[in-house]
């Protein structure tokens, strides 16, 4: 998983403030859709730099989505892709989020936050109990507010999981 974000400790002003109001008005949740592969792959264009062997796996998630195996929604911003949160049922209450991404032009304006309310909308629908989510060893201090703020825990620490220095953190959400 991985939200895109400004640099560390960055303070919106009053114009970015009123930027991100105005931007809320233009943006939009829907599900995925096949024809929205290459924006969904442009999107994600740095995975490769976090996880080896990333393009081959968002080709067979993004398959299993269209077979309804998992689950994709887009955020768009003025109708282009600018956020993503893919997740994957892993038995009857719990789901994954494998990714999650807003691009760093549109950060800290709420987009992310739109698309974990929709979610939250449809796990309290489904009677999902557990989410969890993983993360990036070199994200974590990005990520561990919004994921702490939503009511996640840092269930697990895995050291050099994609390789030496390249650790992946577990989040856990606990619904009911």
């Amino acid at each position: 998983m991985y939200v895109g974000m400004r640099g560390e400790g960055q303070k919106l002003n009053f114009e970015s403030a009123c930027r991100a109001d105005m931007l809320q008005s233009h943006i939009g949740i829907r599900h995925y859709m096949p024809r929205d592969r290459d924006y969904v792959f442009h999107l994600l264009s740095f995975l490769p730099k976090l996880y080896p062997g990333s393009f081959d796996w968002l080709d067979r998630r993004l398959d299993e989505v269209e077979q309804q195996h998992a689950l994709c929604r887009l955020a768009l911003v003025h109708s282009t892709v600018a956020g993503i949160l893919i997740e994957t049922p892993k038995g009857v209450r719990t789901s994954k989020i494998s990714t999650f991404f807003v691009g760093n032009q549109i950060c800290r304006r709420g987009v992310g936050s739109l698309l974990f309310r929709s979610s939250l909308a449809r796990w309290h629908t489904a009677g999902i109990d557990n989410v969890y989510v993983t993360v990036a060893g070199s994200r974590q201090k990005l990520l561990d507010p919004f994921l702490q703020s939503r009511g996640f825990v840092e269930s697990a620490h895995l050291p050099d999981r994609y390789g030496a220095g390249r650790d992946e953190l577990i989040y856990s959400l606990k619904l009911k």
